[in-house]
């Protein structure tokens, strides 16, 4: 059986959180600090690598979108954009910040979240773009790095994906979602042993980063070190007993351990 793998994150909206620069619209939208593909309070992703938040609220809300072409402050339509999708309107949202990039299509930020807000719908060839155009405005834009990185993975464009994540790595070296959705990219592509720095690295700046230990696992079973692997799988099921993917992960390293001969 090959790796099964956890993507750390993909960063939602931020606060200009990419140094001291401004957006052109002035917009503040919310992200997490960090671990988090950067929309408004995002956690961490789940299994499958797909960007989780808080629940959309229920209800629809607004009623009816405004006439958007009546509406010319940005800050607003960011906003109401950031509410949107907080609320699971992803293509509403989307329609708010299209809006909002007409009139400020210099905005790094609202460029930003137009890829997030296309990641959110599986159209990464659309995220991809909006996050090149963010990082044409803004070139050290760390989590739209990270984002575009994820985005390419997706489309198996390992090696472009690699770029970007070096790049947000060099602006952000400490940043563990970074440094696993670096490994994991290294792993997929039949790279466990190089990946390995990376989850390692990841656990050390944040010891409760479950994602990164159960990848580790993964990564010392493929790289041929069942005994340390063994380790990590029982210490992710200290923390999740029930999770089924490391209860077989644990039984595959120690049926190799138990197959490998002895060590003198």
């Amino acid at each position: 059986m090959g790796l099964v793998l956890i993507s750390g994150a993909t960063y939602a909206l931020l606060s200009s959180r990419h140094g001291t620069a401004k957006s052109a619209s002035g917009a503040s939208p919310s992200g997490a600090d960090s671990g988090a593909e950067s929309a408004p309070n995002l956690t961490a992703s789940l299994p499958g690598g797909s960007p989780s938040g808080t629940p959309p609220a229920t209800g629809a809300w607004p009623a009816a979108l405004p006439d958007l072409t009546t509406v010319t402050d940005a800050v607003e339509l960011v906003n109401l954009g950031n509410e949107l999708l907080a609320r699971g309107q992803v293509t509403n949202a989307i329609a708010s910040y299209r809006r909002a990039l007409e009139l400020n299509p210099e905005d790094e930020e609202i460029q930003f979240s137009l890829g997030y807000a296309y990641t959110r719908l599986g159209q990464h060839d659309e995220a991809i773009r909006h996050y090149t155009e963010s990082l044409r405005i803004f070139p050290d834009y760390a989590e739209a790095h990270h984002n575009l990185a994820n985005a390419l993975v997706r489309q198996k464009r390992h090696a472009e994906a690699l770029q970007h994540f070096n790049a947000s790595l060099k602006l952000q070296p400490e940043n563990p979602s970074t440094l696993n959705d670096l490994g994991l990219c290294l792993a997929v592509q039949g790279q466990p042993a190089e990946s390995i720095p990376y989850f390692t690295n990841a656990i050390r700046l944040q010891t409760n980063f479950f994602e990164a230990r159960y990848n580790l696992a993964n990564a010392l079973l493929a790289a041929g070190q069942p005994r340390e692997a063994i380790i990590e799988f029982q210490e992710v099921l200290r923390v999740q007993p029930e999770f089924r993917p490391a209860q077989q992960g644990l039984a595959r390293a120690r049926a190799k351990l138990n197959a490998a001969p002895e060590r003198p």
